[in-house]
């Protein structure tokens, strides 16, 4: 995938929303996150890629996480009932995003299509999908259609989010993409946004000749909480008889009980791209009846059953706190016999896709068999 100053600057933007929310002086705050934009526009600009074994701006970012501690910056928390601010802040966010992605993101390649599909009692659901430019001029064409959810703990993002545009990138011409806006938490919770999810994957499997692609050539994908989605969605899809032909599955948050009790969950608790203290306050946003929900393969892909699933490609990253769930979940695929694809990036949440040039190639390339494109 290829990214652009804008979409690290989008990226930089999105890992800091929670302490932009949070802290106690939002002069600090601001002022950390202007200094971290400044970084990632020299390192684009003067092309330090960094191979590491650990991302420079994860070091970065954790040693500045201690230092706030230290000075009494801390992080410190929104009460879920607070919609207002968190509101306030998704739109911030999606602001931000939004504009990356009108500057970087379509080019001449793609045409977007936004798509309503009725949900009864409640609003539409919005679609967005990612057709070449170049497909209307062949109408007997029929190209693959990725599926795909965003991150952001259930609580935040976009359909339009930084990795898609770099998938939308790498794949111009070859594919068709539709990116669902699923309902979002604490306003939504669990199940909600499983059940947009299958909504969508439904409505986008009925309508495949519209969308000039075939249903066999369907595949599932998503990037953390998106990643949990597109795993639900496999195995909830296979239960209809919906066929998929692959799920791609990046550094996925898989809700395994919500506590800290696997190594990486220690281990890199205190890791500022994606503390352990923001997972546990999504958790709390999107998990209302724990005992119960835990258990539920909609909420939990590792309890449902993952015999029979397509061909899997999961990313995880080294120094990433949900780095030992992703590993969980490509050990249960494998018990099950499923074909599996498993790509370790060296960083943190999300960073680690951008930095580790290697491990990228190895994603790029599986992604692309994955989809029939190889």
């Amino acid at each position: 995938m290829r990214f652009g100053v804008s979409t690290y600057m989008g990226a930089a933007a999105a890992t800091f929303w929670t302490w932009a929310w949070v802290s106690e002086g939002s002069s600090s705050s601001i002022l950390f996150l202007l200094a971290l934009l400044v970084l990632l526009l020299g390192t684009r600009m003067h092309g330090w890629y960094f191979d590491t074994e650990i991302f420079l701006l994860d070091n970065l970012l954790c040693l500045a996480t201690h230092l706030a501690d230290g000075l009494g910056f801390g992080f410190r928390y929104l009460r879920i009932d607070d919609l207002a601010s968190i509101q306030s802040v998704r739109k911030t966010q999606n602001g931000l995003l939004e504009g990356a992605w009108q500057r970087e993101a379509m080019g001449a390649d793609w045409k977007l299509d936004h798509w309503l599909v009725p949900q009864e009692g409640q609003e539409d659901l919005k679609i967005y999908v990612h057709r070449p430019r170049s497909l209307h001029a062949h109408p007997d064409k029929r190209l693959p259609l990725l599926v795909w959810f965003h991150g952001g703990g259930f609580v935040a993002g976009i359909a339009k989010d930084v990795a898609l545009k770099g998938i939308l990138a790498e794949l111009a011409g070859e594919i068709v993409v539709a990116s669902v806006e699923y309902r979002l938490a604490p306003e939504h919770p669990f199940p909600a946004a499983p059940q947009d999810a299958m909504a969508a994957v439904r409505w986008l499997s009925e309508h495949c000749e519209q969308l000039q692609c075939t249903p066999e050539s369907i595949s599932v994908g998503g990037l953390s909480a998106g990643g949990n989605l597109a795993a639900v969605v496999a195995q909830q899809g296979r239960l209809e008889g919906i066929t998929f032909k692959s799920a791609i599955v990046l550094i996925p948050w898989m809700i395994h009980c919500g506590t800290a009790h696997m190594e990486s969950h220690a281990k890199h608790a205190r890791c500022a791209a994606l503390p352990m203290e923001t997972i546990n306050w999504f958790y709390r946003c999107y998990v209302q009846n724990p005992e119960k929900d835990c258990v539920d393969p909609l909420c939990c892909p590792l309890y449902g059953d993952l015999k029979g699933l397509p061909l899997h490609v999961v990313c995880t990253n080294t120094a990433d706190c949900l780095a030992d769930e992703g590993l969980e979940y490509v050990a249960a695929l494998r018990r099950a016999g499923v074909d599996v694809q498993h790509v370790s990036c060296t960083g943190t949440h999300t960073f680690g896709l951008m930095a580790d040039k290697r491990a990228m190639a190895e994603l790029q390339k599986g992604m692309r068999a994955a989809l029939g494109l190889a």
